[in-house]
């Protein structure tokens, strides 16, 4: 599923490279056409990634039964988890906000006082997306594809088998992303 979502939003990315369209560019400067193209493309990207699971999970029995409520579905432990998953974003959004911006902000001004070419802000940005551009293909897909492996283990008590499946879920994805990283710097 997640690899479909992410032949659908390529082939909407390949629609600009196909296009001819000079602009692209300069956001600024995108017509309609341009933002529903994108805009559409990341959507039925995850409409498909959706669409994809129902015939897998309507063969495992599953049936979706809206239940009102949250008492007694353990989510007690699930919450604790998530407060510290979204305190480590707030923090490293913070820090971003408090240190990150302004000294690349700053080191640009001050490049261009002086004269001198500077990476801003918009640069980081671009770096920091081709960096995360691995990850986000090749381990989410592959850690998706084992993480249900990985919960039967952990709902049977099979810590041997938990771990094993965390190498190589840890071990998989670094095989393809170790190389492409040294390549990229």
């Amino acid at each position: 599923a997640p690899a479909l979502a992410n032949v659908v939003a390529i082939a909407g990315l390949g629609w600009f490279m196909l296009s001819g369209r000079q602009d692209v560019q300069d956001v600024g400067l995108w017509d309609s056409t341009m933002i529903w193209v994108l805009a559409g493309s990341a959507t039925l990207s995850i409409v498909v990634q959706a669409l994809v699971l129902i015939p897998a999970l309507r063969r495992i029995g599953f049936r979706y039964r809206p239940v009102w409520g949250f008492r007694g579905y353990g989510l007690g432990g699930a919450s604790k988890m998530a407060t510290w998953a979204f305190g480590a974003v707030a923090v490293g959004q913070v820090a971003f906000l408090l240190v990150t911006t302004p000294v690349l902000t700053g080191a640009a001004f001050d490049a261009e006082r002086a004269g001198a070419p500077a990476a801003g802000l918009t640069s980081y940005g671009f770096a920091f997306l081709i960096f995360m551009l691995p990850h986000s293909i090749i381990t989410v897909s592959l850690v998706t594809a084992i993480f249900t492996r990985l919960s039967g283990n952990a709902q049977d008590g099979d810590t041997e088998a938990v771990a094993a499946d965390l190498r190589q879920g840890m071990r998989m994805p670094a095989v393809v992303l170790f190389p492409g990283t040294a390549a990229m710097v």
